[in-house]
This record gives C-alpha cells, sequence and structure tokens, in this order.
C-alpha cells in the first residue's frame, strides 16, 4: 500500500505543485457553486428550461470553437501569465454577473467566462511539466483530475443549502474569490519556479510558420497518428452527448424526449465502444514498431 501511494504522497509534499493543486482545489469549489447558482439564477429570471438549454449549448459551442486554437495560443504567450489573466479575467465577469438582473446580460456573461477560461486547462497541462519530475507527471495527472471530481461533488452537495440560505449573489462573489485566490497562487508559483531546462514557451512564429500553418499541421498529425485520430473522434461523440442534452430543453416539444435521448446515448454508447476497441486495435500494429526500435 505504502508502495502505491508513495508517488502521489510525493507530489503533494511538492511545495511548487502544490501551489497549482490548492489553487484549483479552491477554484473548482467556486466553479461548482457557480454553475449551480447560475441555473438558479436564470430559471428564477425567466422561469424556462428553454434558457438554461440554450446556455448549455452556448458554452459547448464556444468551447468546442476555441478549444482547437488555444493550444496555439498556449504555445505563443508565457503559460504562467496566461492562466493569471484568465483567472483575474474570470474574476471581474464573475463580479459583474453577481449583480445582473436580465437573463440576456446573465447568459451573455457565463458564456464569457466559459471563453476566457478555455486556454486555462491547456496552460496548466503544458506547464505541468516544468513543476514535477518525468516520473511524476502520471501522479500528478491523477492527483488533479481526482481531487476535481471529488471537488465537484463535495460542492454540488453543499450548493444547495448555502443558495437556500443567501441567494446566489454571494454564490458568483465567492467564485470571483476563488479566482482570484487562484490568480495569486499561480503567481507565487510563478516566483518560486526553478529553471528545469524546460520552456514556457512554445516556438516562436518564425520557426512555427505562422498560426495557420501550425493549426493545419496539429489536423494533419491528428489524422494521421494511430492514438490522437480516435480520440478526437472519441471525444467529439462525448461532447455530441452533452449537447442533446441542451437540445432536449430546445427541441422536447416538436421531436419528444425519446428522440433526442436516443441519439444521445446512441453517441455516448459509440464513444465507449470506441474507446474499448480502437485503442487495443491500433496497439496490435503499433507495438511490433516500437519493438523493433528498441531492439537497433
Amino acid at each position: 500500500m505504502a508502495a502505491l501511494t508513495a508517488p502521489y504522497l510525493r507530489i503533494l509534499r511538492s511545495p511548487i505543485y502544490r501551489f497549482l493543486w490548492i489553487g484549483q482545489v479552491v477554484s473548482n469549489f467556486g466553479d461548482t457553486l457557480h454553475y449551480v447558482a447560475l441555473v438558479v439564477l436564470l430559471f428564477k429570471l425567466t422561469g424556462s428550461g428553454t434558457v438554461l438549454a440554450a446556455l448549455a449549448l452556448a458554452q459547448i459551442g464556444v468551447s468546442l470553437v476555441i478549444g482547437p486554437f488555444a493550444g496555439l495560443l498556449v504555445d505563443r504567450v508565457d503559460r504562467r501569465g496566461l492562466m493569471i489573466m484568465t483567472d483575474l479575467a474570470r474574476a471581474a465577469l464573475a463580479v459583474a454577473l453577481a449583480f445582473t438582473t436580465h437573463a440576456a446580460w446573465a447568459v451573455a456573461l457565463a458564456v464569457a467566462m466559459t471563453a476566457v477560461g478555455v486556454p486555462f486547462r491547456p496552460a496548466a497541462q503544458a506547464l505541468l511539466p516544468s513543476l514535477v519530475d518525468d516520473s511524476d507527471l502520471l501522479a500528478a495527472n491523477t492527483v488533479g483530475w481526482s481531487t476535481e471530481q471529488g471537488t465537484q461533488i463535495v460542492a454540488a452537495a453543499i450548493a444547495g443549502a448555502t443558495l437556500l440560505t443567501w441567494g446566489t449573489t454571494p454564490a458568483f462573489l465567492f467564485n470571483a474569490a476563488t479566482f482570484v485566490f487562484s490568480a495569486v497562487f499561480s503567481a507565487v508559483m510563478l516566483l518560486r519556479l526553478p529553471s528545469r531546462g524546460t520552456s514556457d514557451h512554445g516556438p516562436s512564429r518564425e520557426e512555427s510558420g505562422g498560426f495557420w500553418v501550425e493549426a493545419n499541421a496539429g489536423l494533419s498529425f491528428a489524422r494521421r497518428d494511430a492514438f490522437v485520430g480516435p480520440l478526437v473522434v472519441i471525444q467529439g461523440m462525448a461532447a455530441g452527448e452533452i449537447a442533446s442534452i441542451g437540445l432536449a430543453g430546445l427541441l422536447v416539444d416538436r421531436v419528444g424526449f425519446e428522440a433526442i435521448y436516443i441519439v444521445g446515448g446512441a453517441l455516448l454508447v459509440g464513444a465507449g465502444v470506441l474507446g474499448l476497441v480502437i485503442p487495443g486495435t491500433r496497439t496490435l500494429h503499433i507495438r511490433p514498431k516500437r519493438e523493433d526500435v528498441m531492439q537497433q
């Protein structure tokens, strides 16, 4: 048991990684409280589930549009500075949302928060190799993902009582405070981060050949790679399943719940089946090549 837990305990004892981790735990708690408060606010302002469905689709659409370019942005700017700026921008938007009394403005601010926050995760993931040794990357990712899920479960359980007692405005202000907290911890991490021989910037514009050239190269790589290509398809199908939940609120009067959930369920099951089948078949074809390389 000690051998199994040792990598995770070692990661949490790392003072540099711990700053990033604590900041994200607090921020994820605020995010979950924010999402619940946003649903309550919009339903209070409109009394309609259609607005909630439209918001969900808009947030998914913004993430899908900006997501492919977020990695290029992360490669072109200082990653730590980008993380701090996105946190502070979301804090400002959350403060504005706390005092919004119109549904249209609430939706616009919520979508803007989603758009601004898209580059944060790839920036944090790209910075991780600078924070921990290569041998600890798996443990660091596991700790980050596990605590994120656990924080969301705990925060969702607390959100109901919190909103019932204090309403939505304090929830949005608390979320803004967590973004500031995360930005401060990222700034402290920036000051304490030693040089590990890993650049915090990607290739320069001259080295990469330009924004669109680099984007096209990334798409070409995804089409050729035995693992990345199928993963893109699987992720797209999973995103389509989530989008079907939003469509349910918009189209339920026309096509009914059954048709929408059949489509969404089919996408989810299809993504799961591909996730089980494709990696195994691809590995069978790739493994001999890796063994040949090791023998050379």
